[in-house]
């Protein structure tokens, strides 16, 4: 099986490469040099040529002030190529693993409030980043009636993961954000007191993501 890994420079993206799957063939897109995905031509040129059976798409923008400082900039690639990949897997008989957020989640209580699910929780994001996300995961087949989510039988080659906050040692000291612990020790002072909630570790979500492609 081959799988083409979109935005593999990030934390996710190098567990995956630390933790290869037996019978998988993997090409990582890291963005470092690589093709500009919000070139057409250039993206449909590197999907022709892996011709992959599965693409995994970690590409984009996920610092929220950055986002929330200039949306534009990041419009493309957060929001509208996700519909572009849905429909060359959904032409080529392929399957897209469109990795989102929990920040597509907000709305009035009780259901603004994790644990989130799929179809209990309101669509209201509170900030730039999770609008953006929310369009693409819309752009890419996953429709929603009422701020609740509803599936497009149209697209059905597509799997929606939302991995809460990612923490993970990074591979490489340059890959994503420090995580608490790095600061700490790095001699940073300490950002917050006790802060409750149910972060995503960078090996579990690479393990979740290699099942989905097998």
């Amino acid at each position: 099986m081959k799988v083409l890994i979109l935005g593999a420079s990030g934390i996710i993206g190098s567990h995956l490469k630390i933790t290869p799957h037996p019978g998988i063939l993997a090409t990582y897109h890291t963005g470092r040099g690589a093709c500009d995905l919000t070139d057409p031509e250039a993206r449909d040129a590197l999907l022709e040529s892996v011709k992959p059976d599965v693409v995994v798409n970690l590409a984009g923008e996920s610092r929220p002030d950055i986002v929330e400082a200039n949306p534009a900039a990041y419009e493309c690639i957060n929001s509208i190529v996700p519909s572009y990949l849905s429909d060359w897997t959904e032409r080529n008989s392929g399957h897209l693993i469109q990795v989102s957020t929990q920040a597509v989640f907000g709305g009035p209580e009780p259901y603004s409030q994790p644990p989130y699910s799929a179809t209990g929780s309101i669509l209201q994001p509170v900030n730039a980043y999770g609008r953006q996300k929310e369009e693409g995961e819309v752009n890419a087949g996953l429709g929603h009636q009422g701020g609740m989510w509803k599936w497009d039988a149209r697209r059905m080659s597509v799997t929606f993961i939302r991995p809460t906050f990612v923490l993970g040692i990074r591979p490489d000291p340059t890959v994503g954000r420090p995580n608490p612990v790095e600061l700490m020790l790095g001699g940073h002072k300490q950002q917050v007191n006790d802060r409750w909630f149910s972060p995503s570790f960078a090996p579990d979500v690479a393990s979740l993501i290699w099942d989905v492609c097998s």
